[in-house]
């Protein structure tokens, strides 16, 4: 079996055992998985990708859990001056090489390219990203990974800017080992944890209670 087909093999897998909703939506002006790895499943059209993310100049963006990195590679073609962080916990998925080949396909995808990239790799307790340094940090189909919610959440926390951002997009996977964590599950546990709702699309949007796209603000602690 040839690259192309192993690849378009293992989405299909994804597509089948993590979601009842990446399907719903088609069009030309739809993602690809192909340009925006997982979180294309999330969004109607690129514009709807674009403006929730609403890249911006000078900004410091992470994605935790990252995994192979494909979701930030792709968000370089929506930014410019932007410094995004790679991390993971699994040094094997995330190695330097297949870092240093995300950034060099980013050099060819985007010209002139000046966005940065830096690999960090954590621990199921710390994200090891610098304190109080982010303006965002993105959760693709991450947050019901997390095997220490709570300090993991204040770890979180104490890496974003004070008004900094959390974007959380999940889906159902329905692996026997996995914990899904529904839209008013994941608002309850984030409100502790200090993060204000700003804005979630949930099941009125992609017809499905177990797909969802959110965006939680830092708040100050009492």
């Amino acid at each position: 079996m040839n690259l192309k087909n192993s690849l378009l093999l293992g989405v299909f897998f994804v597509l089948m055992i993590c979601s009842t909703g990446f399907l719903v939506v088609q069009g030309p002006n739809k993602p690809r998985f192909k340009h925006f790895g997982q979180i294309a499943y999330f969004f109607e059209t690129k514009e709807a990708l674009t403006n929730f993310f609403d890249l911006r100049k000078n900004e410091a963006v992470a994605e935790i859990g990252a995994g192979d990195g494909l979701n930030i590679l792709d968000l370089t073609l929506l930014a410019d001056s932007v410094t995004f962080y790679v991390q993971d916990i699994d040094s094997l998925t995330l190695d330097r090489k297949t870092f240093d080949a995300i950034c060099n396909r980013a050099a060819k995808l985007k010209k002139p390219q000046t966005n940065r990239y830096a690999r960090i790799i954590g621990t199921p307790e710390t994200t090891d990203l610098p304190d109080d340094s982010l303006d965002k940090v993105i959760l693709v189909m991450t947050f019901h990974e997390f095997e220490l919610m709570q300090e993991m959440l204040s770890d979180i926390y104490a890496k974003l800017k004070p008004s900094g951002k959390l974007y959380v997009l999940e889906a159902r996977c329905f692996r026997d080992d996995h914990t899904f964590y529904d839209r008013e599950e994941a608002v309850d546990i984030l409100e502790n944890a200090h993060f204000r709702l700003e804005r979630i699309d949930g099941k009125d949007y992609y017809r499905s209670k177990d797909l969802y796209r959110a965006i939680f603000v830092k708040t100050e602690k009492d």
